[in-house]
């Protein structure tokens, strides 16, 4: 009589994890995702206490979670945006589209850094004037 494997079978999970960690290409993909991720919450986090110290407005912050929380909507949740999606992903290589998204991530990332120093030091430069 065959045993049946189900999921909760201890030596059929550790099977499982050790033969996927040992794929060198899922761990270099995790590890890239996780490392995206911090990032993009670390920036995220600084974003919103640059605006709130800067602004002292919560109507400020408020507008700022909106506008980090919209685009994970559609992209997640909403229909057209799973089903523009799958179009891109069936369309295009999956590694052209990770590296292209990436690209633009940090593209957007680096704008943001740079606007925010450029008014930082403007703000800077007009309190020193002004005392």
């Amino acid at each position: 009589m065959m045993r049946d494997r189900r999921i909760g079978d201890s030596q059929f999970m550790g099977k499982l994890r050790t033969s996927l960690w040992k794929n060198k290409n899922f761990v270099l993909l995790w590890g890239g995702q996780t490392v995206s991720k911090l990032g993009d919450r670390f920036l995220q986090i600084a974003l919103m206490w640059y605006i709130y110290t800067a602004t002292g407005s919560s109507l400020a912050l408020d507008i700022s979670l909106i506008c980090f929380t919209i685009p994970m909507i559609f992209i997640t949740v909403v229909p057209i945006g799973t089903i523009f999606g799958s179009f891109i992903i069936n369309y295009y290589d999956v590694n052209h589209i990770l590296i292209v998204f990436g690209i633009i991530v940090l593209l957007s990332s680096l704008s943001l850094i740079y606007l925010i120093l450029k008014v930082s030091t403007k703000t800077q430069i007009n309190q020193l004037h002004e005392a």
